[in-house]
C-alpha cells in the first residue's frame, strides 16, 4: 500500500511489528490499512522534511501518545517522530471524547497563537488542569507532551 511516496509493509511485516513494538497503530483514511508506530521513521520524505523543519506533531486519537515497550527501549509514535527530528509531540495516553479531543486541539493553537512565547508543555498543562479541577471530564488530562519542556512556538 502506498501513501503519499511511501510504501507500508506487508501484513506479515505488520503482524511482526506489533508483536515487537506494541500494537499502537493508527487507522487511515481508507480504513482498511494501518500505520504501525515503528513505520513513522522509514515513511520517504517524513525523515528529512523533520530533520529539516524540526516540525511540532499534535496527535488526536485515543491512546495514540501511550509509550509502547520495544526491542531497542521505548516505542510509540511519539518516540517515533521525536526520532526523526520532531520539536515536540502532544499525543492522549487514554481514550478520548471526540468533542472533547477537538476542543483540546482547538485551545491549544489557540493559546500558541496568543501567547507564542509561553513554552508549549506550560500550555498543555493548563488545558490539562480542568480535568482535575472537577471542571470538566479526565479527557482534558489523557494528553501529554513530549520534547524539551520549554519548547515555545517561537517570538511574538
Amino acid at each position: 500500500m502506498t501513501l503519499g511516496a511511501a510504501t507500508l509493509s506487508t501484513e506479515q511485516e505488520r503482524e511482526d511489528e506489533k508483536r515487537f513494538s506494541g500494537p499502537q497503530t493508527i487507522l487511515l483514511d481508507n480504513e482498511v490499512d494501518n500505520l504501525i508506530c515503528t513505520q513513522v521513521e522509514s515513511l520517504k520524505g517524513f525523515t528529512s522534511a523533520f530533520a529539516k523543519a524540526h516540525t511540532f506533531v499534535f496527535l488526536n486519537a485515543c491512546e495514540v501518545g501511550r509509550p509502547t515497550p520495544s526491542l531497542v527501549g521505548i516505542g510509540g509514535f511519539a518516540n517515533s517522530f521525536l526520532r526523526i527530528g520532531a520539536s515536540g509531540v502532544v499525543a492522549p495516553l487514554w481514550s478520548v471524547d471526540d468533542s472533547i479531543a477537538h476542543e483540546v486541539a482547538c485551545q491549544f493553537y489557540e493559546a500558541i497563537h496568543k501567547s507564542p512565547k509561553v513554552p508549549l508543555a506550560k500550555v498543555l498543562q493548563q488545558i490539562r488542569a480542568r480535568a482535575y479541577t472537577g471542571e470538566a471530564e479526565d479527557t482534558w488530562a489523557a494528553y501529554s507532551f513530549y520534547g524539551d519542556p520549554l519548547a515555545s512556538a517561537g517570538t511574538e
